[in-house]
């Protein structure tokens, strides 16, 4: 049977290539749904389902062969495809000086046919691989060979947080809780530095042997263009919220986890629009479904602006009350009144987390104030 995912990490069953009935993406390659332990493979800096077993190249895990029309980038040598995503195609390869893995981002044209786009894209990426967090992936560089722009990022061996509950179902408690922490603390650095998220969701939050890396980080800009110009047409009345999300046929942002005021004014969200993605995306986690299932793209946005999601704890009944009062607080309508900072959501969450890596903390905290026997 097809499993078929969109770009954005939703899944279904289907024969044929319909666009994602969750948002209206387009179809990624089907995958075969196996009813068996986890695939071995890993998914590596990868926004799409990885394709189908018969396409595998030998060696390490992660990544088929890349196509023919694959472009030519001096110093890389390219060694395996690993998937599409908003901003472009996802390739594993080798920095052929430094003899080091890396994961090359291929960024579409498209998203960079604005005016003003490409210097934009190389600012971002500069502030981007400033950042020094465990929690972020690293950005090595930002270059362009021709008329091809791309990324040079850490080559991971991860899951994203989408494809592990794809696979495993809603996550325990604790471990949902501390992937979220480990995210909101690498929010906190972002915006210490003048960088907001904007498309915080399950793919985009990759595990690595239990570390959280953040991807895309600072870049969400890149998947829609900029904003209505002064002499555009006047859309017409409602219609201002689906033109944002779908114009030029991109999104900014993703309708499953985006804040209100996002959806109304990208340019104008901040760190604050990013916890409320975060607690859409815990409770995806926890309850395996997104906070407000079916319906279009217009209606998702007027859902998360006027209707109150079901309780977390009704929808899991384990999920301890307490746990629940924290992901609504991250999910408030009102900016105001959500957490005001990642460091608040990272407290919060504390509580919560794996007890064996809360049980570490207390003891080297503990150690640190001279407080053991």
């Amino acid at each position: 049977m097809n499993v078929r995912r969109c770009r954005n990490g939703h899944a279904w069953e289907s024969a044929t290539e319909t666009p994602c009935p969750a948002c209206g993406a387009a179809a990624s390659p089907p995958t075969t749904a196996v009813l068996a332990a986890p695939p071995t493979d890993a998914r590596t800096l990868s926004e799409a389902a990885p394709p189908a077993e018969d396409t595998r190249v030998p060696g390490p895990p992660g990544g088929v062969a890349p196509p023919a029309d694959a472009p030519d980038l001096p110093g890389y040598e390219l060694l395996a495809y690993l998937g599409d995503g908003g901003m472009g195609r996802v390739y594993k390869a080798r920095q052929v000086r430094l003899d080091r893995l890396v994961a090359l981002k291929i960024v579409r044209p498209d998203r960079l046919a604005r005016p003003g786009a490409v210097e934009r894209f190389e600012r971002e990426a500069r502030a981007v691989a400033k950042l020094d967090h465990p929690n972020i992936v690293r950005i090595h560089d930002a270059n362009e060979a021709g008329d091809v722009h791309f990324l040079v990022m850490e080559y991971l061996a991860g899951t994203d947080l989408s494809r592990m509950v794809d696979l495993r179902g809603p996550l325990p408690v604790a471990e949902a809780c501390d992937y979220a922490r480990q995210a909101a603390l690498a929010l906190g650095h972002a915006h210490d530095r003048g960088l907001v998220h904007r498309d915080i969701k399950p793919a985009n939050l990759m595990v690595c042997g239990g570390v959280v890396k953040v991807l895309d980080l600072g870049l969400a800009r890149l998947r829609a263009p900029d904003s209505l110009a002064d002499d555009d047409p006047p859309a017409a009345p409602g219609a201002e919220v689906l033109d944002t999300l779908t114009r030029d046929g991109a999104v900014m942002g993703t309708p499953d986890y985006m804040a209100p005021e996002q959806a109304l004014n990208t340019a104008g969200a901040d760190i604050r629009a990013d916890l409320y993605s975060l607690g859409c995306t815990l409770y995806a986690v926890l309850t395996g479904e997104v906070v407000f299932p079916g319906g279009d793209v217009l209606d998702k946005t007027r859902r998360h602006a006027a209707e109150e999601p079901r309780p977390l704890h009704l929808v899991r009944p384990e999920v301890p009350p307490r746990l629940a009062a924290v992901v609504a607080r991250m999910m408030a309508k009102r900016p105001a009144d959500r957490y005001q900072t990642p460091a608040g959501v990272a407290d919060a969450l504390e509580p919560f987390c794996r007890p064996r890596s809360c049980w570490r903390r207390r003891w080297a905290a503990a150690l640190v104030n001279g407080s053991l026997g």
